[in-house]
């Protein structure tokens, strides 16, 4: 989920942390092609990691969570979207 950046003049959000966050997922979409045809690993996911937060991805077998790390640490191109971290 996005969040709003609501750090106004004092650069931090109403909870005291840094107001812009330190790995930022876009609009992420990945899919595979084989032979059997197309699957869509990861559709529209966005997220949010500000510093000093302490993030668990979670779900069922298959469902994208070593996709998307994979994407978060460049070894994996995605289909369409952006995974910036300090915001480049």
């Amino acid at each position: 989920m996005l969040q709003k950046d609501t750090a106004g003049a004092t650069g931090k959000r109403p909870d005291g942390a840094p107001a812009h966050p330190k790995l930022s997922v876009r609009a992420a979409f990945k899919s595979f092609d084989s032979a059997a045809g197309r699957t869509q690993a990861l559709h529209d996911c966005s997220l949010d990691v500000f510093p000093n937060e302490i993030v668990s991805i979670v779900g069922p077998s298959g469902c994208g969570k070593s996709t998307l790390l994979w994407a978060m640490s460049g070894l994996h191109d995605l289909t369409s979207g952006e995974v910036l971290c300090d915001g480049e």
